[in-house]
């Protein structure tokens, strides 16, 4: 349902066609609730190996009686978006609902409202079962085997993952299985990995170093909305503006070296301690060995002395900031590698990345848009926080009128879309990070 659906069958800036909203009971009945579903949202997630779903219900029928809710139903969406000169996107996607948050009924009595909680079927399957089993090879090979065979979905894996080890999955969910595998996962760079589901579906496990490197995987850049002036609405030209244009930008200037090295950020003291033959080693983690295109601005971008303690010493240089402890078994399972000898290796190098990807930060509003998933990388294009006419008098024409700070890459963390029924209109707000800053 939108009122910007064009004769085309285009879907203006800002708008998608949500063409079907079935709901299921636990008896298999099917009834299309979009005419009282108000408001849709769907929240994605690179934390997350499924999507959240959130309607907001206005039920004048008394349909909550009628079709006898019991918390067993089952949500279809059927979506449309077809954005000027672009190809059409069709999906239908199925949720299972987790609870009804809000309820409250009208001063006259004559309408209830309430709030539909749902999550994607890989969650909904995941928490109906569980998993013990033995284990030997390579991680990312579980994780597979748990989202395919054990979930029955499909996953696809970016970024040459390397760890790998024996052990023994003990008793649990297999989704929280999947999600502490990946925490030990890393690719040859030691980059750390993500599992997350989009809102196509699609199950993704994919390295930083992947993400950041493919430029392939460059989406968008979006313009702080002085960059253009009012057009005619309707027009090709205009709706591409609006696609690219910020509405809203919240930024997070945390900034807060102390706290980032007290994460691990910069350096680190590992210790760790063999339980079978009782050898004790150290290792201490400099951030700055490791080469500087791991970063997500780059090298131009990226300035390795910006934290001083003290007269030339900076964070790099004090390690026992933090001291991580790890132990290990080299006698278990027959002498196979297992988590202990992985998290040796990697835990320095995961948490700095860890630590140091939401240097900055930003949420940004746009137009909606089902395609700017998290993973992605976009790039913002700001100007300076100045008379823009009177810098040019002063520096001339050829002057820079862009923010360095904020005018750079950064990658999608999280993207929730947001679309209102009454009026068509849909929004997508993106927490996007960059793991370092430009110092002038």
């Amino acid at each position: 349902m939108s009122n910007k659906v064009a004769k085309n069958l285009s879907t203006a800036s800002g708008s998608c066609d949500i063409q079907n909203i079935f709901m299921v009971n636990y008896r298999g009945d099917v009834k299309d609730i979009i005419t009282m579903v108000k408001t849709v949202t769907l929240t994605e997630s690179l934390y997350n190996p499924y999507v959240t779903l959130k309607l907001g219900i206005k039920d004048e029928s008394n349909f909550f009686e009628f079709f006898e809710i019991n918390g067993n139903e089952k949500i279809i969406l059927n979506v449309r978006q077809k954005p000027f000169g672009e190809d059409e996107y069709e999906s239908e996607l199925i949720y299972r609902v987790t609870g009804y948050p809000k309820y409250s009924r009208g001063n006259s009595g004559d309408y209830q409202l309430y709030v539909i909680d749902a999550v994607s079927e890989v969650a909904y399957l995941s928490s109906l079962k569980n998993i013990s089993r033995g284990f030997n090879g390579a991680i990312s090979k579980e994780i597979e085997k748990i989202i395919t065979n054990d979930l029955k979905q499909k996953i696809v894996v970016r970024g040459d993952p390397v760890t790998a080890y024996a052990g023994v999955i003990e008793w649990t969910k297999p989704l929280d299985q999947a999600l502490e595998f990946t925490n030990t996962l890393y690719d040859n760079n030691l980059s750390p990995f993500f599992l997350w589901q989009n809102v196509h579906d699609l199950i993704q496990l994919r390295s930083y170093d992947s993400m950041i490197g493919d430029e392939r995987n460059f989406y968008n850049t979006y313009y702080e909305k002085t960059f253009f002036s009012d057009g005619v609405p309707g027009n090709r030209s205009t709706d591409a503006e609006n696609m690219l244009t910020i509405q809203n930008m919240n930024s997070f200037l945390g900034l807060n070296r102390v706290s980032a090295a007290n994460a691990g950020a910069y350096a680190s003291h590992n210790l760790s301690f063999d339980l079978s033959n009782r050898v004790y080693t150290d290792n201490v983690f400099n951030c700055f060995r490791v080469p500087n295109d791991r970063y997500l601005t780059g090298k131009s971008n990226y300035y390795p002395e910006f934290s001083p303690l003290g007269n030339k010493k900076s964070f790099s240089q004090s390690p026992d900031i933090v001291r991580n402890f790890s132990y290990r078994n080299s006698l278990a399972f027959g002498g196979l590698k297992n988590s202990g000898d992985a998290e040796k290796l990697s835990a320095p190098v995961l948490d700095s990345y860890t630590a140091n990807m939401d240097t900055l930060s930003h949420e940004i509003t746009v137009s909606g848009d089902l395609f700017l998933n998290p993973g992605k990388i976009v790039a913002l294009e700001v100007p300076k926080a100045t008379d823009l006419k009177a810098l040019k008098n002063y520096v001339g024409d050829d002057a820079e009128v862009n923010d360095l700070v904020f005018s750079r890459k950064y990658l999608v963390t999280t993207s929730i879309h947001t679309i209102n029924l009454n009026t068509g209109n849909y929004t997508t707000t993106s927490k996007i990070v960059t793991d370092s800053v430009r110092v002038i």
